[in-house]
């Protein structure tokens, strides 16, 4: 279960700050304490029947149709390694995500095809992982405007999230979640600023929407929770279900996906099909091929097929080599879709083609014009610092 995609999905078109709203700790309570059977699964009431356009980022969506289609050879050019530790546990600076120049660049840089088929070949040739627990740690975090009037920068509200999900019967799953991880200047100009400002380490921000509360933002990091993660199969003693295309699957049904590409797009269209989810366009193909490769428990073959699938994808950009929100180095693919309320947005995948592990996805703000703008805002991110198979034990809390 992707408790992310989840949270994502069942907010609306969010002002800065969402997840710390009333709202928003209702909705992170109803997704991680939910009885069996429901899955921990939020569901939006659609604004027209059997249809459900999302913030980009949120559960993906396409008609079978869709997913033959999008395999026309696409050539488009636009123009660290994957750590298993934790992400900083403190509100120090994080960078936006950038294309600044790099001496390790090639002359000439590479398309989303010709990463995306490295990153495909690094991936085939990981071995098999198994294990007690199928373990994913992120840490998922969203930029808010503080400070004086006239003096304003922007911080980084951060979140900790870590799933233990168990892959047989005997452990159980459990999700370690620290809801602040400590904010801090998002950038070295921010820190100028909030210097200026005095150095705070806690900030009030103003309330959201009409009628919610306003709500405190700390620097230093809070405490954890420890909750079973109920999202069980009541069919399937013991077994966790993960979302791909709005459903529901098991390690095993996962494991089972084609490891060619093409039979691999023509089951994410027709997973995403019976999700009940409807968007225009190859976003809902890109965003389940994204899930695989970044996210879930599939085997090496799969992520590989899955990468392939994105390569393929028309409208799949590359934004060349950048930097995420931890610092670490990468290469970037993004793909930029219209909401239901006429917003652009980039969802960015960021990799490293040397291993083939998915460092960070990003959601970017481009605008609302009649094209996507030329000056994107960064709205949400998640930094994936763990995701693989481990014979441990859970830890009391996420701290290392």
């Amino acid at each position: 279960m992707d408790i992310d995609e989840l949270v994502r999905a069942a907010r609306p078109r969010t002002a800065p700050g969402w997840a710390r709203s009333e709202a928003g700790q209702r909705v992170l309570d109803g997704v991680v304490a939910a009885p069996p059977g429901r899955s921990g699964a939020v569901r939006l009431t659609p604004a027209r029947p059997a249809r459900r356009l999302l913030l980009a980022g949120a559960l993906p969506a396409v008609a079978v149709a869709a997913a033959g289609a999008v395999f026309l050879t696409s050539t488009t050019s636009d123009p660290v390694p994957h750590t298993n530790g934790p992400a900083p546990a403190t509100g120090s600076a994080s960078p936006q995500s950038s294309a600044a120049p790099s001496p390790t660049r090639p002359a000439t840089p590479m398309t989303a095809r010709q990463m995306l088929l490295a990153a495909a070949e690094q991936s085939a040739a990981h071995p098999a992982g198994s294990g007690r627990y199928w373990v994913v740690r992120k840490v998922n975090g969203n930029p808010v405007e503080v400070g004086p009037p006239g003096r304003r920068y922007t911080i980084n509200d951060r979140r900790i999230m870590e799933e233990w999900n168990a892959t047989g019967p005997v452990d159980p799953s459990i999700l370690l979640m620290q809801r602040d991880a400590g904010a801090g200047p998002a950038t070295d100009a921010d820190r100028a600023a909030w210097e200026a400002d005095g150095s705070p380490t806690q900030w009030t921000v103003p309330p959201s929407s009409p009628g919610t509360d306003p709500f405190v933002i700390d620097a230093a990091a809070g405490p954890w929770t420890r909750r079973p993660n109920t999202g069980s199969r009541p069919d399937v003693p013991g077994a966790i279900q993960y979302y791909l295309g709005g459903r529901a699957y098991t390690v095993a049904q996962l494991a089972a996906l084609s490891t060619d590409p093409r039979k691999l797009a023509r089951q994410l269209g027709g997973m995403i099909q019976a999700g009940g989810i409807e968007v225009p366009g190859n976003h809902s193909l890109f965003q389940a091929a994204k899930d695989l490769v970044a996210y879930l428990p599939a085997p090496p073959e799969v992520r590989a097929a899955a990468y392939r699938v994105l390569a393929e994808i028309k409208g799949t950009q590359s934004l060349g080599e950048v930097t995420d929100q931890q610092g670490r180095v990468g290469q970037a693919v993004a793909f930029v879709r219209r909401d239901d309320g006429g917003r652009w947005y980039q969802t960015r995948l960021i990799i490293d083609p040397a291993t083939g592990q998915a460092l960070a996805e990003e959601i970017w703000d481009v605008g609302s014009g009649a094209k996507p703008g030329k000056t994107p805002k960064l709205r949400f991110y998640d930094l994936i610092a763990r995701a693989e198979f481990t014979d441990e034990d859970v830890p009391a809390t996420g701290d290392r």
